[in-house]
């Protein structure tokens, strides 16, 4: 199944769910197992249909449906993913003590983030020239360092060179490029004021109450609401790492889960950028063979209509 699964471009249990719809029986858990230790388990009947036109099954994959250098590229890296050994520590897994330099293209992003005071909210940019773009909480700037060393020495060993750009970052090759970033994800909760903002609350109400006893309604106007927000944005310490392009069936964006951390996806996320860059590449040049076409429609249309002028 999994072998299979990677020929079809999908995952093992997407191809399992295939089969399962279609009742196509297929080898339960333990059974290569089985075989490899020299037993014969029984194999699962398989039932043909009486109806030949439906004896047929279209698997469709995210990367097989892909044009064909886009899909090649994908197979490969994808094959890369699998093979890697899990004990191997990956350069953005390497604790920033251990790196004996920052790569220069995140050098001054890195000290910025370092040497900056958060602001009211306890958030770190680093968006001014020759940054990348990056907007954390206090307690991510290390974090937000690890991953930016790596990814560019990821991107270099692929050949590409990382550019900060101020508010974003970006990558180019030979006419193609393309612009990410990296921020920490954000969420709209209910503000809980603290024990004293409802003191003073307090304090206030009982102070308008005195005055409208006194018929005062000048010294406190009408529709006076609580001194703070009703909502405010929290943020959460998941980082996202996200391509800015449009590019359909190729995955775009990587995030903190519940389990996995964007440092040990570094790796596929320079796999994903150099597939969004042959794609840009792909459609670039169907583009330019599109105009190609057309101007020589155009060139021909000319033609023929000069032709016709000078026969009459």
């Amino acid at each position: 199944m999994s072998t299979l699964a990677i020929e079809f471009g999908i995952s093992d249990r997407g191809l399992a769910k295939v089969c399962g719809r279609h009742r196509i029986p297929v080898p339960p858990r333990g059974y290569w197992a089985k075989v490899a230790a020299g037993e014969r388990p029984k194999v699962p009947p398989f039932l043909e249909w009486k109806d030949r036109s439906l004896d047929q099954v279209i698997v469709r994959g995210a990367i097989s449906s892909l044009p064909d250098s886009i899909a090649e590229l994908a197979m490969k890296r994808k094959a890369e993913r699998q093979g890697r050994v899990p004990s191997e520590k990956a350069a953005s897994e390497v604790p920033l003590s251990e790196v004996a330099s920052l790569h220069p293209s995140v050098a001054k992003t890195a000290k910025a983030l370092r040497t900056k005071k958060p602001d009211s909210d306890g958030v770190v940019s680093a968006t001014g020239p020759g940054h990348c773009g990056v907007i954390v909480s206090s307690t991510c700037t290390e974090r937000a360092v690890v991953i930016l060393d790596g990814l560019a020495r990821g991107l270099e060993g692929s050949g590409l060179t990382l550019i900060p750009e101020g508010d974003k970052m970006s990558l180019k090759r030979g006419t193609d490029a393309v612009n990410f970033t990296l921020l920490e994800r954000t969420k709209r909760v209910k503000y809980i004021p603290s024990p004293e903002e409802l003191a003073r609350e307090e304090r206030r109400k009982e102070k308008q109450a005195r005055s409208w006893r006194r018929n005062d309604w000048d010294s406190s106007p009408f529709g006076y609401g609580p001194p703070w927000p009703e909502y405010v944005t929290e943020w959460t310490g998941e980082l996202v790492f996200a391509i800015d392009v449009r590019a359909d069936r190729l995955r775009k964006t990587w995030g903190d889960g519940k389990i996995q951390r964007i440092e040990r996806l570094v790796p596929d996320i320079v796999a994903g950028i150099e597939l969004v860059l042959e794609f840009i590449r792909v459609r670039r040049e169907e583009r330019e063979d599109r105009e190609r076409k057309w101007q020589e429609l155009q060139r021909r249309r000319k033609l023929a209509h000069a032709s016709v002028l000078h026969l009459t």
